[in-house]
């Protein structure tokens, strides 16, 4: 198969290259899976070739092919990390990460994979009730929605602010406020 990695970039860059890892830490080695070695970064690179302006203003297409007929890739999943060579070639210490993304592979092309697994239940916040301060994140985000978006009062003879529950008819919390001359205090307590 041809042209797998496809990056948008800005213009003019030569350099550029995409290395594969697979889900266990090895590198393609134009062949094989082989453990990295800094020393052997030319033979794990896969030049991309800039094809021309399409995207964005001032950007480029680079296209290339880490996989090609007689590599005999098998089906799986595979990260491609993209580099732009720094000021010294033959060193890989000041190269400059551009980006990764996964490859599936399925033996003989790239495929699209369909994320099928979503849960659209409403398990989460609708479920939290606070009765005092929040102990977690979960119990403030609660708070902080009933604070904004449910029935709030404030008495400013007895000087408090209430959040409710959904229904609006039982307080959860209350909290006190004392007004000075620029400032106002807040102090919370379980109902």
């Amino acid at each position: 198969m041809a042209n797998e990695i496809q990056v948008s970039y800005t213009t003019g860059q030569t350099g550029m290259y995409a290395i594969m890892f697979d889900e266990i830490g090895n590198i393609w080695n134009n062949g094989s899976w082989v453990t990295y070695n800094v020393s052997n970064i030319a033979s794990y690179q896969t030049f991309l070739t800039e094809k021309g302006t399409g995207g964005p203003p001032l950007s480029s297409l680079y296209i290339g092919d880490v996989v090609d007929d007689s590599n005999n890739l098998s089906s799986g999943k595979y990260t491609i990390s993209i580099f732009l060579e720094g000021a010294d070639p033959s060193s890989a210490d000041d190269d400059i990460f551009i980006g990764s993304d996964n490859l599936y592979w399925n033996g003989d092309n790239h495929v699209e994979i369909q994320q099928t697994e979503y849960d659209l239940s409403q398990i989460g916040l609708d479920d939290t009730v606070v009765s005092g301060i929040a102990d977690n994140l979960k119990e403030g985000l609660a708070q902080l929605w009933r604070r904004f978006f449910v029935k709030v009062t404030k008495n400013s003879s007895t000087n408090e602010i209430q959040t409710w529950d959904d229904a609006g008819t039982d307080p959860i919390t209350k909290q006190t406020y004392a007004e000075g001359a620029t400032d106002t205090v807040e102090t919370a307590e379980n109902d």
